[in-house]
C-alpha cells in the first residue's frame, strides 16, 4: 500500500530545500578575510576606478564599519595608510585589489575576457617576468615558497584574485606566509 505526502510534510521538505539553497547562496557569494570580516564576492563584470567598490560588489558592504568613503580616491591612496609596515593588507584582501591598487585594471590582465576566469600562470609571467624573478620577492622568508621542491607550480595554487590565497605548501607543512 502507497502512503501519500500530506501537505505539512510537503510544506517541510520545500522548506528545508528552500533554506539550504538560501545557505549555498550566501556562501558562494560571500567571502570571510582572515580577521573574520565578511566581504562582498564580485558581482558585476565593471572595471572600477581604483576606489569604487560599487562597480564590482554593488550595493553590497565591503569596507569595515567607519571606514573612510573611498568612491573617488585612486587606489594608490589606500597604500598611504595600508603600508607594509604599519597596516598591511597583504592576506587580508583579495589580490585582485592589490594589483588595483598598484594601478592595475581587470583589463591589463583578462583583457575582454570574464575576469572571473583565473589566469594561467604564463599570463601572470607576463608581468612578473619569471619564476626566479618572483622568487626574488621572496628570498628573506625562512623558507621560499617561490622555491619549492615541487619545481615551478602553478601561480593559482597558491594565490586567487577574488578570494583568500592558500598556501599550497601548508598541504603537508605548518608556515606562516601572509599569501597575497
Amino acid at each position: 500500500m502507497q502512503q501519500k505526502w500530506s501537505t505539512a510534510k510537503c510544506l517541510s521538505v520545500l522548506g528545508l530545500c528552500l533554506l539550504f539553497m538560501i545557505v549555498v547562496n550566501v556562501y558562494l557569494t560571500t567571502r570571510v578575510n582572515p580577521s573574520g570580516q565578511v566581504f562582498a564576492a564580485p558581482k558585476l563584470l565593471k572595471v572600477s576606478d581604483n576606489g569604487d567598490c560599487a562597480a564590482c560588489h554593488g550595493g553590497d558592504r565591503v569596507l569595515p564599519d567607519g571606514h573612510d568613503e573611498t568612491k573617488s580616491l585612486p587606489g594608490k591612496t589606500c597604500k598611504a595608510c595600508h603600508n607594509p609596515k604599519e597596516q598591511n593588507l597583504r592576506g587580508k584582501v583579495p589580490l585582485s585589489h592589490l594589483h588595483l591598487w598598484n594601478g592595475i585594471s581587470c583589463r591589463d590582465c583578462h583583457g575582454e575576457a570574464d575576469p572571473r576566469k583565473a589566469l594561467t600562470t604564463a599570463q601572470c609571467l607576463s608581468c612578473h617576468k619569471s619564476y626566479q624573478e618572483v622568487a626574488k620577492l621572496t628570498k628573506d622568508l625562512a623558507t621560499n615558497p617561490h622555491k619549492s621542491h615541487f619545481g615551478n607550480i602553478d601561480c593559482g595554487q597558491c594565490h586567487k584574485a577574488h578570494q583568500k590565497s592558500k598556501l599550497y605548501c601548508n598541504t603537508c607543512h605548518d608556515f606562516d606566509f601572509k599569501v597575497p
